[in-house]
């Protein structure tokens, strides 16, 4: 365990300081360790992942996201519609996630680490590819992508572009989690999935937040909860998820006509972050040290692997307490 984190802290720190020389250094190249980058966390994360049977995230908006940016790479590099969806994506409903589900930088735990990047990682990437004129005018190596840069500004068209993408998206996950697999995932209730946990993780402010807006608009009766298995939860978890993704692609014409705006919405997003993870290591850790000399007895040590909650903990498991609709919750 000790090992593993060790480990995890020298990748998190190493990744971090290799995006920076990327950057500075190689931007018309950074596209290439974007995905390499990227192609180790997620090659990481699939076996834990499957192992701990929360092999349903990995097909969340965000791996999709992923997937879109590498087929622009690969395929479609010079495709102006299609780099537009990618940089919406990355800059508005990805970003927006570091903060909404309080992302942190924690540098031993690989989970989290991994977790900031697949939805940091790609901001840099179409930040770089697009505005790579205005930050390194001298350069005239614009690489792979340096079609993008000339690119039309990010329009109306753009924006039905990538809501249409999303939906797509949304649609195939539907298929896959509610008619394909459907009775795979009835029969097996320890298999997380999103909707699972949205709907179930009742301390969580977006779960909080849905329910007071269902309430409001009496499309739930005050004493109701969600209830994942019922038609009604899942459309209104998909509607959600749609509002959001909607609003959050809103600003992406102005972060397209602006170098400088993109840049400081990107080094904020990842600024909490760091936040995030210094809030851990400061009082997390400060808290468990002290603990053990208040409540502890003598010679016993703090655990130091009890996380804030926040986007990255285990997702709650069925069959705990803290009633819902049907009695149980997941806590």
């Amino acid at each position: 365990m000790f090992a593993a984190r060790k480990f995890g802290f020298l990748w998190g720190v190493f990744g971090l300081v290799t995006t920076e020389y990327m950057i500075l250094s190689h931007p018309s190249k950074f596209y290439g360790w974007y995905m390499v980058a990227m192609g180790t966390y997620l090659g990481a994360r699939y076996p834990y992942y499957k192992f701990k049977k929360w092999g349903y995230f990995l097909l969340d908006f965000c791996y999709y996201a992923q997937v879109c940016n590498f087929l622009q790479v690969l395929v479609f590099p010079s495709n102006c519609e299609f780099f537009k969806v990618c940089f919406g994506f990355a800059v508005g409903p990805l970003l927006a996630a570091v903060v909404l589900w309080r992302n942190s930088l924690v540098f031993h735990d690989h989970e989290k680490v991994t977790t900031v990047m697949i939805h940091t990682l790609p901001s840099w990437h179409v930040l770089v590819a697009r505005f790579h004129t205005d930050f390194w005018p001298t350069n005239t190596d614009l690489g792979r992508l340096g079609g993008v840069s000339s690119c039309p500004s990010f329009g109306l068209a753009d924006y039905r572009n990538a809501l249409v993408a999303y939906m797509l998206w949304q649609l195939a996950y539907f298929l896959k989690t509610e008619v394909l697999d459907a009775a795979h995932l009835d029969g097996d209730p320890s298999i997380q999935t999103s909707l699972r946990w949205l709907a179930l993780d009742t301390e969580r402010p977006i779960h909080q937040l849905v329910l007071w807006v269902m309430k409001r608009l009496r499309l739930m009766r005050r004493d109701e909860a969600f209830d994942p298995t019922t038609v009604k939860t899942k459309l209104i978890f998909m509607a959600s998820q749609l509002v959001f993704t909607a609003l959050m692609l809103l600003p992406a014409p102005l972060l397209d006509r602006s170098s400088s705006l993109c840049a400081l919405w990107c080094v904020f997003a990842f600024a909490v972050a760091v936040y995030n993870g210094g809030e851990f290591y400061i009082e997390v850790f400060s808290r468990r040290y002290y603990r053990q000399f208040e409540e502890g007895p003598p010679g016993e040590e703090a655990s130091c692997t009890e996380l804030p909650r926040d986007e990255h903990e285990d997702p709650p498991s069925q069959g705990t307490s803290q009633g819902t609709s049907q009695g149980t919750s997941q806590g």
